[in-house]
């Protein structure tokens, strides 16, 4: 079935497979707002949720902008510092790698008081049980914020994407998407000689100097209350439902990005 293409510029082929985001260029003064937003759903049945959220995804000179609107019966939050256990209490997330299938992948999070989290994932397996977080990972130039209003919260995150790219891709990249296949599923052992030390000083050996167009992603929320609640744009089918489902991750389709 060919895929149909909705005004918000997702992508569905209505066979189970996974949703796919076409991710406009924005312009210096446009705002996320006045792009078309894709809604979360129940992460475990793919019903609408309990809370609705609203996700809006644009670039904007080589930086993913991703902002997060969300219904709010009252926001859980006591975490400010970086990198700590965000989830635990209300936290909206990306989930975000330029390689298919996901083996390695990068999580972020940003909770309605502010705080960050960002960790390096490799996960050879695509579930939870074989893979390994590198919370002391730390991506340079992730900026966040949040805004907590009655009966809502938003947040928006700024990923810049040839940073984080340059920590899986080599050189120059690739436009048309990075594919590992089934042959190269070591891809997680072959990263351990990245240059990370270099770019962490500043000096970006080892960037990419044109970034791949097709990436995988997943925007979540957790809301923490009398009932949790866990929200997904590319639903797990599994409840209780597990974000380190990667083979779950939808498609995002980056615009032409110089």
């Amino acid at each position: 079935m060919e895929a149909q293409v909705a005004e918000n510029g997702e992508r569905k082929t209505g066979n189970g497979a996974v949703p796919e985001l076409l991710v406009p260029l924005l312009t210096p003064t446009q705002r996320l707002v006045s792009l078309p937003a894709v809604e979360l759903r129940d992460a475990a049945t793919g019903a609408p949720p309990r809370l609705r959220t609203a996700v809006r995804v644009g670039v904007r000179e080589g930086i993913l902008v991703v902002r997060f609107d969300g219904r709010d019966a009252g926001t859980v939050a006591t975490l400010r510092r970086r990198d700590e256990a965000l989830w635990t209490e209300d936290v909206y997330e990306v989930f975000l790698t330029p390689l298919d299938p996901p083996l390695v992948y990068f999580e972020f999070e940003i909770n309605p008081l502010g705080a960050l989290f960002d960790a390096r994932v490799e996960s050879p397996d695509l579930v939870r049980a074989t893979m390994k977080v590198d919370v002391a990972w730390n991506l340079p130039g992730l900026t966040g914020k949040s805004r907590v209003r009655p009966g809502r919260w938003s947040a928006v995150l700024k990923i810049p994407l040839r940073s984080l790219a340059g920590d899986l891709l080599p050189g120059d990249g690739v436009r048309e998407g990075v594919s590992t296949g089934d042959a190269d599923r070591k891809v997680p052992a072959a990263t351990e000689g990245r240059v990370l030390e270099k770019r962490a000083a500043g000096r970006g050996e080892g960037a990419p100097t044109r970034l791949p167009d097709l990436w995988r992603a997943n925007f979540y929320r957790v809301d923490r209350g009398a009932k949790d609640e866990f929200s997904a744009w590319s639903p797990i089918a599994k409840d209780p439902p597990d974000f380190h489902e990667a083979r779950t991750f939808g498609r995002i389709r980056l615009p032409e990005i110089s």
